[in-house]
């Protein structure tokens, strides 16, 4: 058995597990081998033992039924129950066709069919005849003993036959219950020899690991108890994972000899380490102290400075704003302008349109001036030839009476027109004055409106101007909105800045502390290694 102090511990719990396999493996193949070769059997059983035996049965009922039907048909003279034995056969037909289905080198089926057909024939031509009363009995007896043998040989063959299946079905069933021993018993020796082996095998493996640990535990021990001597090693028993722990326990003892070898050379390097620390530590508290309190007066006046942006911020937003209303404003100045213009330019239109019509009309005046005149020279005429008619008439005497009438009443007529004439051009004399007047008055109010259409042009020119200042304007007021505003952010962010150094110094000083509890504590750590360290032999 020393081969298995070669084994690693892994190998040897494996090779118990292996057995245990092993057993339940063969032990599974035993039992598979016997359900298979049962299952056999019982599906035998199933698909055709029981049913030949079942079939076989009722062979036998049937065959006696048929004989005591016909029987029953003579002695009471009823064709009815030969009909009852034909049915009766065709079953037993039917399950001797089933059986040999099932098995056809179970019996000889044709044979048994034949002899039923023949008895069948033979019995009812003897009942239809004895019912009938045309029976003979002197040549019915060969009838009759032909159909006796005939019954014995069927009765005979179908009772071999229901034996048979019993006997078939009987072996099955002892045959399934044999395997199904054997198996077991099988089963039961094999899985307790295997469980012996298994048994030995693992008190084996066991006994050989806890030998090595025991060995281990001694060595150990002795390392343990001898005042930290760390040239001891320990002795390798076995090639597995604890020889393989030895070995390198081994190992590691010696690189912790090196190890508490370099740890003594550096604990009085440590140790004055460890104390200028301390007196460093103590400088950076003092340091932390003078920047915490200049952080402070630099935090209040980045707050005064905040709130100045603030104010300067709020004011240029409010110039702003004002600027803003300011370039409403124009802009409705500069529609007022651009309405004045559109109204001046249509005035003059107008101006020009008015002043054509009465330079017109002064012109048709003076055309109506040509008229009267003519007119006028008309009535001279009608005047004067009123006057030479009334001159005829007076000439005429009695006879140009009538004539005097009329030529006194056209002298009339004309000089009402004269007259009408007179008053007419006297009218137009005041119509053209005052047209004269009305195109002078419309040329100056011509000229005013373009004058006024000039100023209002120079009047939208300055504001378009004055808008173009107070968009510059609103512009660089909303810069400095967004200076100051940036301004105000940045303060803020200088003031929360400082806020968290002011807060971070007293988490520094406090981390100083603890550097300065570290830093004793690491003094007294250096000491207690060097004691330890002291305890060792190397």
């Amino acid at each position: 058995m020393q081969i298995f102090k070669r084994f690693k511990i892994f190998h040897k719990i494996i090779a118990i597990l292996a057995v245990a396999v092993l057993s339940f493996v063969v032990n599974l193949a035993i039992n598979i081998s016997a359900i298979s070769k049962n299952q056999v059997l019982l599906q035998t059983l199933e698909n055709t033992s029981i049913h030949l035996v079942n079939l076989s049965s009722e062979n036998v009922t049937a065959w006696q039924r048929i004989d005591e039907l016909y029987t029953q048909s003579v002695s009471f003279g009823d064709e009815d129950l030969i009909a009852g034995a034909n049915t009766a056969l065709e079953n037993l037909l039917s399950n001797l066709q089933k059986i040999k289905t099932l098995d056809s080198d179970f019996s000889d089926i044709n044979d048994l069919i034949t002899k039923a057909n023949k008895y069948n024939s033979l019995s009812k031509k003897m009942s239809l005849d004895f019912i009938n009363g045309d029976i003979d009995f002197q040549s019915a007896q060969p009838i009759i003993k032909a159909k006796s043998a005939i019954f014995e040989e069927v009765a005979e063959s179908l009772s071999i036959d229901k034996k048979n299946a019993s006997t078939s079905f009987n072996k099955l069933v002892a045959e399934t219950v044999t395997n199904s021993s054997d198996s077991r018993d099988l089963s039961i020796v094999l899985g307790i020899s295997l469980l012996l082996l298994m048994t030995i095998l693992s008190i084996f493996i066991a006994r050989s690991i806890s030998k090595s640990v025991i060995s281990i535990d001694g060595s150990l021990r002795e390392l343990a108890e001898g005042d930290g001597d760390l040239t001891n090693q320990l002795a390798i028993t076995s090639n597995d994972e604890l020889g393989s722990v030895v070995k390198h326990f081994n190992i590691f003892t010696q690189m912790l000899r090196g190890i508490v070898r370099e740890v003594v050379a550096v604990v009085a390097p440590l140790t004055l380490s460890a104390e200028q620390l301390a007196d460093k530590v103590q400088q950076v508290d003092s340091n932390i102290k003078e920047q915490s309190d200049v952080a402070e007066v630099t935090k209040q006046s980045m707050i005064e400075m905040q709130a100045s942006v603030a104010d300067i911020a709020k004011s240029a937003a409010q110039a702003a704003s004002a600027a803003e209303a300011g370039e409403l404003e124009v802009n409705q100045g500069m529609e007022n302008v651009q309405h004045s213009l559109s109204v001046s330019g249509e005035l003059t239109e107008n101006i020009a349109i008015a002043s054509s019509v009465i330079n017109q009309l002064a012109q048709d005046s003076q055309n109506m001036n040509q008229i009267l005149d003519v007119i006028n020279s008309i009535a001279d005429q009608t005047n004067l030839l009123a006057l030479n008619a009334a001159i005829e008439a007076a000439r005429a005497g009695e006879h140009g009476r009538g004539f005097a009438v009329v030529a006194d009443e056209v002298r009339n007529l004309a000089s009402r027109t004269a007259l009408s004439t007179t008053e007419v051009r006297e009218l137009l004399d005041k119509l053209i004055t005052a047209a004269d007047q009305s195109v002078s008055s419309m040329e100056t109010a011509k000229d005013k409106a373009t004058s006024n259409e000039s100023i209002s042009r120079e009047v939208n020119q300055s504001l378009t101007k004055i808008k173009e200042q107070i968009g510059h304007i609103s512009s660089m007021n909303n810069q400095i909105a967004a200076a100051t505003e940036e301004q105000s952010s940045v303060a803020e962010t200088v003031v929360n800045n400082i806020e968290d150094m002011y807060n971070s110094f007293g988490a520094t000083t406090l981390a100083v502390e603890e550097i300065g509890e570290v830093a004793n504590q690491l003094d007294g750590n250096a000491t207690l290694i060097r004691d330890a360290t002291s305890k060792f032999i190397i």
